[in-house]
Order: C-alpha cells, then structure tokens, then sequence
C-alpha cells in the first residue's frame, strides 16, 4: 500500500511539472502578465530565455516519465530516461 501511495505521488509530481509548463506557455502566448510589466521580445518570449526553454524541457521530460510509468506501471525509470530527467533538473538549476 505504501508503495503504491508513493508511485501515485510520483505520478502526480510529474503531471503537475507538466501541467505547470503548459500553463507557463499559455500564459506567455496570451500575454498574461501577473508578477511583473515585463517587456515583449518577440510572440513567443517564454522560448526566447534560458529559464523558459529549460522550463520547457522539464516539463517534456516530466510528462515522458509520467507517461512511461503509467505504461510499464513501475516506479523505476529506464536508465536513460533517468539521466534525461536528471539533466532536466540540472539544467533548471543553473
């Protein structure tokens, strides 16, 4: 049971990274602007920076996992996809 919570929790993180992505861009795209008055560089300035790029391929790489694990219905992920997430992550942190 303890197992499965945790495989849920999982699940739900990564959807959530991917839900978050999508919404970055959607407002990006429609020019919500609800923290700051940034200026616009271009139609599409979530995928003119280096933060909205690397938000972008984190949420990729969230929902790959997430999709991946609904699959094989197993915690652990391919080694490859592994590095690819860890990657992600590091990427975001720089």
């Amino acid at each position: 049971m303890k197992e499965q919570k945790k495989f849920l929790a999982v699940i739900f993180l990564d959807l959530i990274t991917c839900v978050s992505m999508i919404l970055g861009i959607t407002f990006s795209i429609f020019d919500v602007r609800f923290m700051a008055n940034y200026p616009r560089l271009s139609s599409l300035p979530i995928l003119m920076t280096f933060t909205g790029l690397s938000n972008v391929f984190i949420g990729l790489v969230c929902s790959g996992c997430a999709i991946h694990r609904l699959i094989k219905k197993e915690m652990k992920l391919p080694k490859p996809l592994f590095l690819l997430k860890i990657i992600a992550l590091a990427s975001r942190l720089l």
